[in-house]
């Protein structure tokens, strides 16, 4: 049996025309005879959309109260669970009783004066247990770092039998020397600039003077100019500002001057 709301598989042979539902009804004849009626599934009408069932029942209802029906609680479950949790609350903080080790030695006495050979050996007992230790203590032993080992991938070089070997003049025009120095650096040391240059006393300083020469005068031009342009910014500055000077004297001139006019008629 299949569920109605959901679609057929694909590769089941089930046919709807067969499903039927169990009504019990009586006879006309006979009150205890019961029969099975087939009805053939009815089509599932489309459901009317609409924008309220998008909402979820919480937004729309927020005072809802959900009566879900509650399974009663199992008394034996509970007491299963309760002993396990003591067993192993108790099996944690008891101390071991297995771990404990007896070692019994004996110690020769050396004192010479002793009269019974019985004193001279003198046996002891000791007891090992072991404690439990506190998880909050700092590690006891420093961890060293993960140096993974490199793998070397097995490599198949074509070689030609006939090569001639070679010889010292040509190991030396085709030796390349190191990009740091000229030992292995599996650790990666680092190494200081005065050692580097310590290192490669066979290269000759080259300095391009030319050069030099015309980045300092191009420096020097700039500044020239630099100073050049403030100049004459400031020049034209002031002059902006005495000609606003002036043109603010003279219109304070001219109202003077209407003034004295109007008193005088």
């Amino acid at each position: 049996m299949f569920s109605s709301l959901l679609s057929r598989p694909i590769n089941s042979s089930y046919d709807p025309s067969y499903h039927f539902f169990p009504v019990a009804r009586d006879s006309k004849n006979d009150s205890t005879v019961k029969e099975v009626v087939s009805t053939t599934k009815k089509e599932i009408t489309t459901p009317s959309l609409k924008y309220d069932t998008t909402i979820p029942l919480k937004k729309r209802y927020p005072n809802l109260v959900h009566n879900f029906p509650k399974p009663e609680l199992d008394e034996n479950l509970i007491l299963e669970t309760k002993k396990m949790i003591d067993s192993i609350i108790h099996s944690s903080s008891d101390e071991p009783t297995n771990d404990i080790n007896y070692i019994k030695y004996e110690t020769l006495n050396s004192n010479s004066n002793s009269k019974s050979n019985s004193n001279q050996n003198q046996s002891k007992i000791i007891q090992i247990k072991q404690f439990q230790e506190d998880p909050m203590l700092p590690p006891r032993f420093k961890l060293r770092k993960n140096r993974h080992e490199r793998i070397i991938e097995d490599i198949t070089f074509v070689k030609d039998p006939k090569t001639k070997k070679l010889t010292k003049e040509d190991r030396e025009f085709w030796n390349i020397p190191a990009a740091i120095s000229n030992w292995k650096n599996s650790q990666g040391f680092t190494i200081g600039l005065d050692k580097r240059m310590i290192g490669r006393e066979y290269v000759s300083p080259e300095m391009n003077i030319t050069k030099f020469n015309d980045l300092s005068t191009a420096l020097s031009d700039a500044d020239l100019q630099a100073r050049e342009d403030l100049k004459k910014r400031n020049e034209i500055r002031q002059q902006k500002q005495l000609q606003e000077k002036r043109l603010r004297d003279e219109r304070i001139k001219e109202i003077a001057s209407r003034s004295k006019r109007r008193k005088r008629y």
